[in-house]
């Protein structure tokens, strides 16, 4: 039960979203901001080449149809109808060249600008073709993207305390080795179903130490997980450690404020009670005589 239910809660890599870079990506503002502006500019002009030429045979069929009825009843306002269309067909002929000429030479720009970004967008391994890779293999590189996932997540990584690792180049260090392996593995393979003869001892065991390389550097990648793993839990309790002191100061701090009101009020009380209260005995001596006095009165 205990291992089965470990398999199940095992994490899994999702290879569609896995991308392994060679380089980092370089920041092509200025050609991503041409590309866009062509492509604006394509756009506005492939519409307008579609309405100008919409209206030219609309236009174009108006003037016919029109000719054609008004030609025996109306000669002159048919002749007319004709030459406005003439009068208007250069203009708008001129319009839809130039047009077409701003559109296509926004086209070309786009494909040179698309040819720039991709010859200098660095060269990348997609999981996809980490996934084809022989169940070992495939095994091994999934180990270490969880692995490297696992110290991008910690608490340590985000706080910037290991700026300085280029987790990019280790995972393209790593990747290439895998597909070299699975390369060959396949060539192996191919071979001895076709050709065992050509295979020798050398090609098993170069693929048994790129194999043995790539288990290395995903065990290290492990290590270094659990290592910021743990450090992680060092933190944290550092942080509950400096948090229980700040309790205690503050603590103190309020039973000192206590000690000291209760030594204020013991000194208030003390000169308080030092002496009789006077005042509070005159006050009830002066009520009862006047009481007294005017009970005694001779009523008539």
């Amino acid at each position: 039960m205990t291992a089965a239910k470990d398999t199940i809660e095992q994490p899994e890599v999702n290879w569609g979203t896995v991308v392994l870079h060679q380089s980092e990506p370089s920041r092509a503002h200025l050609a991503h901001a041409v590309g866009s502006t062509l492509g604006v500019v394509t756009a506005i002009g492939a519409i307008s080449a579609m309405v100008t030429t919409l209206a030219l045979v609309v236009g174009g069929v108006g003037a016919a149809l029109l000719h054609f009825v008004w030609g025996t009843v109306d000669p002159a306002r048919s002749e007319q109808v004709v030459a406005d269309f003439l009068d208007v067909l250069p203009e708008a002929g001129t319009t839809l060249l130039v047009t077409l000429l701003l559109a296509g030479g926004a086209i070309g720009g786009l494909q040179l600008t698309g040819r720039h970004i991709r010859k200098h967008r660095p060269a990348r391994i997609t999981g996809a073709q980490l996934e084809q890779a022989p169940d070992e293999l495939r095994q091994l590189m999934s180990d270490a993207v969880l692995a490297v996932e696992e110290i991008k997540g910690s608490r340590a990584f985000r706080d910037g305390m290991f700026t300085e690792l280029d987790l990019r180049a280790a995972m393209w260090d790593l990747g290439t080795r895998v597909l070299a392996a699975a390369e060959l593995q396949e060539a192996i393979t191919a071979a001895t179903d076709t050709a065992p003869g050509m295979l020798t001892s050398d090609d098993h065991q170069a693929y048994t130490r790129a194999r043995t390389q790539i288990e290395g550097a995903a065990a290290a990648l492990r290590d270094a997980a659990d290592t910021v793993a743990g450090l992680d839990t060092d933190l944290a309790t550092a942080e509950d450690t400096v948090r229980a002191e700040e309790e205690r100061g503050r603590q103190l701090e309020e039973s000192s404020a206590h000690v000291d009101r209760l030594t204020h009020a013991h000194s208030a009380v003390a000169a308080t009670t030092a002496s009789p209260a006077i005042a509070v005995t005159d006050l009830i001596e002066t009520i009862s005589t006047r009481a007294h006095a005017f009970r005694n009165l001779p009523r008539p």
